[in-house]
């Protein structure tokens, strides 16, 4: 509560709000970080800041298939080392979308030429289905077995599976 002797200062609503609170009232100040490129080098060669310190698959962190996350990494081990069969693998990862021996991939590039990217995921056996030179993404279809040379590309910056959609029903609705 507020005093009745304010020696000048405000009453009513903003008697607690001081001159430092002022600066909290406008927006907020963002830095914009989508310009930025994890990159060494002149601007033609493109060399990653991060390298893989591990050859071990299973090493999530520091292994060469660690920008692709932990799900594409057992997809691979089950299909290619443990010589599990596609089909059987698509009913252990239910949300993941499969097409045959492919895997619905999603992959970000570090920058640099695009069109060139495209081609050489092309030339890995990947079906693009859709791409963004804008966002630096592709999507499409990646055979399992080729999952590591997708993921050592040099312009790969990260890449996830494609999921199916998750709808939630509640019922019907009282129109």
């Amino acid at each position: 509560m507020g005093s009745f002797r304010s020696k000048g200062r405000d009453q009513g609503l903003n008697r607690r709000r001081g001159k430092a609170s002022a600066d909290r009232q406008s927006l907020p100040r963002l830095e914009w970080l989508e310009d930025r490129r994890l990159l060494t080098g002149n601007g033609t060669t493109l060399t990653p800041l991060w390298t893989p310190t591990s050859s071990n698959l299973d090493n999530v962190q520091n292994g060469p298939m660690a920008n692709l996350g932990q799900q594409l990494i057992s997809i691979y081990e089950q299909v290619v080392q443990q010589g599990t069969a596609a089909s059987t693998v698509a009913l252990a990862f239910p949300q993941i979308e499969f097409q045959g021996n492919d895997v619905g991939l999603q992959v970000k590039s570090l920058g640099g030429d695009f069109s060139q990217f495209q081609t050489t995921l092309q030339e890995a056996g990947m079906q693009i289905t859709t791409s963004s030179a804008y966002y630096g993404l592709v999507d499409g279809w990646a055979p399992i077995n080729e999952l590591p040379t997708i993921a050592t590309l040099a312009q790969t910056q990260s890449g996830q599976p494609m999921y199916y959609p998750v709808y939630h029903y509640q019922g019907q609705a009282n129109n």
